[in-house]
């Protein structure tokens, strides 16, 4: 870490804020906590933002001011006719203005974000300039284009098929032929990630690990008091956070509840999120079924500080991510979440999720299956003095290693030093 780099400091005037182009393949307004607090709130304190988004709602063409020294520069997205061609057209012309502005040095740094053709235009642009290139490896967008295609969904057609094949073959030259290999610096997910791009041919100096982290000003469990919901009142509490799409496998937290019901009868299951409405009718089948739905409590989606509060009630709190060739090298958000909020947690084998767990000593890996999960649970009930003493110490550790404002410190003092270097 550079200790004079202004994100570490925090000193930088207003007319010396480095000026830097983001080009995203997330969707305006952005959702990502990476973006809207790792970003938007540390990394704007000493930087001039641009970033450019497709829209999300539908819109004209426009540049917002999200304040003085950050903007989205989003293309038009319209109804009716030929909507979808407009919108690429638009995004198109859109792009190609800030690649013929960032060629002419109007940004101190690029960087691109999980684009693997696309960036390769911005890269050129750059050097142009003789301005700092940055890529930021999120997900592994071309392994995802290679999957749909070897496993289509329902309706997907042999042209769409040979469409993700085509673009996984270009994009994997261009990505790990052309754009990584000659960026200035790489920032990816996991030391995972960074192996599998550093065995790509990408020089592994030039490669940081970034996990996902959390702001531990809003996730502090000195400041958010458990939830008062009656309805919870004498119950052990299990909570989830997050989505439920089947890939997540939900319908095994209903199971493993019922098998907690038989020796603990006052376990109840608390769900924070948006279900659709087929996700939804499935589980509360499956509920029904096992005799458990009176026992699970629905709150939809929640404004942070009301999910929060719910976690803060309880007992455990349940942490469900998959592994597969996409997923392994993610660093699950919601595990970083109920760690920093001080609570017990049972998660499935993952290898970011076990070490996080292991580190801490803040809950329970268990197979991903009922069984296992309704037995960690119970540990975690039968012990729940000292599973609360050993997450309490879990707050302080991730404020140390996993605040966006280490983070922040991390990754600006790569900029920092971007920015000092000699230019090519």
């Amino acid at each position: 870490m550079d200790p004079d780099s202004p994100a570490t400091t925090g000193s930088v005037s207003e007319n010396e804020r480095p000026r830097v182009l983001i080009v995203a393949r997330d969707m305006y307004p952005p959702f990502r906590v990476d973006v809207t607090e790792l970003f938007s709130v540390f990394l704007a304190r000493w930087l001039d933002l641009t970033w450019l988004m497709r829209r999300d709602d539908y819109g004209p063409a426009a540049v917002v001011e999200t304040s003085a020294h950050e903007r989205f520069v989003v293309p038009s997205r319209r109804r009716g006719r030929l909507s979808g061609v407009r919108t690429r057209l638009s995004y198109f012309w859109t792009a190609l203005a800030q690649v013929a502005k960032a060629g002419a040095g109007r940004w101190d740094l690029v960087q691109v974000r999980d684009i693997p053709i696309g960036g390769l235009w911005f890269l050129l642009a750059a050097w142009i300039a003789r301005k700092p290139f940055v890529y930021w490896m999120s997900f592994p967008i071309l392994e995802g284009y290679r999957e749909r295609a070897r496993h289509p969904a329902d309706g997907d057609g042999i042209p769409i098929s040979l469409y993700r094949w085509t673009y996984y073959a270009i994009g994997r030259f261009v990505q790990y032929g052309l754009v990584l290999r000659y960026a200035d610096f790489i920032f990816v997910q996991s030391e995972i990630m960074r192996a599998e791009v550093s065995g790509k041919g990408v020089h592994a100096d030039k490669i940081m690990a970034v996990p996902m982290a959390v702001n531990v000003a809003r996730y502090n469990p000195d400041a958010i008091p458990p939830t008062d919901d009656p309805r919870l009142t004498g119950r052990k509490v299990l909570v989830y956070v997050g989505s439920l799409e089947p890939q997540r496998q939900p319908a095994m937290m209903i199971e493993a509840l019922a098998a907690i019901a038989h020796e603990e009868p006052r376990a109840m299951l608390v769900i924070v999120g948006e279900r659709d409405p087929e996700t939804a009718a499935l589980l509360s089948d499956r509920a029904e079924e096992l005799g458990v739905g009176n026992r699970i409590l629905y709150t939809g989606r929640l404004p942070l500080n009301e999910a929060l509060a719910y976690v803060a009630r309880a007992d455990v709190c349940l942490a469900l991510y998959p592994v597969t060739d996409l997923l392994i090298s993610g660093t699950p958000t919601k595990l970083v979440e109920y760690l920093a909020m001080g609570r017990p947690v049972v998660g499935n084998p993952h290898p970011y999720q076990s070490q996080l767990i292991e580190t801490t000593g803040a809950g329970i890996i268990a197979e991903m299956s009922p069984q296992a999960f309704a037995a960690a649970i119970l540990s975690l009930f039968g012990e729940a003095h000292a599973a609360n003493a050993r997450a309490a110490a879990a707050p302080a550790w991730i404020r140390a290693h996993l605040s966006y404002e280490v983070t922040a410190e991390r990754v600006g003092a790569v900029y920092a030093r971007l920015l000092k270097a000699p230019k090519r």
